[in-house]
């Protein structure tokens, strides 16, 4: 692509010059350093790779297509995303667990405890973070499924009042595993019904299930912990609807 790529985010951000713009990729090389470093902050965590996403990979991939700049930016932002909603579950996950069973703070109550409410705190900040954060890259997995594969429909699905249903439409178009239109449709309407719509617009329900429910008897969590499992499987399906995509424009 040679440039197409940084001249696309150049052009993503008209008030800044040349000379102020301290990052940008523009090449496969600078891609694969990117990646490297961001897969060593998560496996700092984790202790093992969370995604198949590979931004080298796909610089190579959308190289010389006319979309590629555009289809390159919004998978780097996708995996920017999908990375930060996994630092959440982490936060109101794993690492909740271990200080949980590592101090045996449960029991007591926040007022009681001033290690409970700051354990809770914590976690209901990763938990309405994450609910955000998630809720955000449903669609940007959706938007980039139209940019691949309709990119005509882009700006048409970009613009509707609801993404979900646009990208429903369109499923048929898009050519796609039917389980991974029910993941992300099924994922949107939990989130949407049971978490951000009352976060994002109404008096919130975290509060209650965070402070007032037993550390480990937390329902709301494990319905958190089963979208983000099942969307992880729809991302980490992404590299090979790509290759499938880069192969059918070479032949």
């Amino acid at each position: 692509m040679g440039d197409p790529i940084s001249c696309t985010l150049l052009r993503s951000a008209p008030t800044m010059t040349n000379q102020n713009i301290l990052f940008r990729i523009c090449s496969v090389e600078e891609a694969a350093k990117f990646e490297e470093r961001l897969c060593k902050s998560e496996q700092s965590k984790w202790h093992r790779r969370l995604t198949e996403l590979s931004l080298p990979n796909a610089y190579e991939q959308f190289e010389g297509d006319k979309n590629g700049a555009r289809l390159f930016a919004a998978f780097f932002d996708l995996r920017l995303a999908s990375s930060m909603s996994n630092e959440e579950v982490y936060g109101f996950g794993p690492n909740w667990f271990e200080y949980f069973f590592s101090t045996q703070i449960d029991g007591r109550g926040v007022l009681d405890s001033e290690e409970e409410f700051e354990a809770k705190l914590k976690s209901y900040g990763h938990q309405t973070a994450f609910i955000l954060r998630f809720r955000a890259l449903l669609d940007k997995i959706m938007g980039f499924l139209v940019l691949l594969k309709t990119p005509e429909e882009y700006d048409r699905f970009v613009s509707s009042r609801s993404r979900k249903k646009a990208f429903g439409k369109l499923f048929d178009a898009l050519e796609l595993d039917p389980e991974i239109l029910k993941s992300i449709d099924t994922s949107v309407e939990v989130i949407d019904s049971n978490f951000r719509t009352a976060e994002a617009h109404g008096t919130g329900v975290l509060r209650r299930h965070v402070f007032q429910v037993n550390a480990l008897d937390s329902e709301h969590r494990d319905i958190l912990l089963i979208q983000w499992k099942a969307v992880t499987d729809v991302v980490n399906k992404l590299p090979t609807i790509i290759e499938d995509w880069h192969a059918k424009k070479k032949a």
